[in-house]
């Protein structure tokens, strides 16, 4: 199974070309008109994806994911414990560009909720990119009364977060649809120095 999801998502670790025809011959993934691969049906194919989304694959991609997890677990918890159930609403009346992004998840959840039923996931914010988490974490920065926000969680300044979230959306990509070999070392080592110093800072946060 691993092999499956390291050729359809990435990043690939120890998958070799026979594998990938062993795959294609018995029908299971098709290549694409793009050169990348999906599976042989898309309902296949976003079976996969749902059980990708919760294990992760590769060196650098699953300290992503456990990233990615926090940073929605903390905008969720501090976002509801200050605004309450509707906390979502109150967002998207308050910030247009975060009402778009909350639409668009609304639609991706749909599409889910119609394949998968009650195993499709319910928190909008399984369905944000990267750049997503950030800008919501960003127009909240200052956003309470008794305290400052995220600021308070994460420390330092948006423009050094910013610099964190502009390459931790680049990476993302490549990571997840199998073609990581275009990152450089640095990139890759700078991107886990981020990831770690973000799960440092919300675990203190979330205390």
């Amino acid at each position: 199974m691993d092999g499956l999801l390291q050729i359809l998502f990435g990043p690939v670790i120890d998958v070799k070309r026979e594998n990938v025809n062993e795959f294609l011959d018995y029908g299971l993934i098709r290549e694409t008109d793009d050169g990348t691969y999906a599976g042989f049906s898309e309902h296949f194919h976003d079976f996969l994806r749902l059980i990708e989304r919760k294990n992760g694959v590769g060196d650098l991609w699953p300290v992503w994911r456990n990233t990615e997890k926090a940073l929605r677990r903390v905008i969720t918890t501090t976002l509801l414990a200050n605004y309450g159930e509707r906390w979502v609403e109150r967002l998207e009346k308050a910030h247009q560009q975060l009402k778009v992004i909350f639409e668009r998840c609304r639609e991706q959840r749909q599409k889910e909720e119609c394949r998968f039923g009650n195993r499709a996931p319910q928190n909008l914010l399984d369905f944000t990119y990267p750049q997503d988490l950030f800008a919501i974490i960003f127009k909240e920065w200052n956003g309470f009364k008794e305290w400052n926000g995220f600021k308070d969680v994460f420390g330092k300044d948006t423009h050094y977060w910013g610099q964190c979230a502009s390459l931790l959306a680049k990476i993302r990509t490549p990571l997840a649809h199998n073609r990581d070999e275009s990152l450089r070392e640095y990139e890759r080592q700078i991107a886990e120095g981020y990831c770690n110093e973000i799960l440092n800072a919300l675990d203190v946060g979330e205390k």
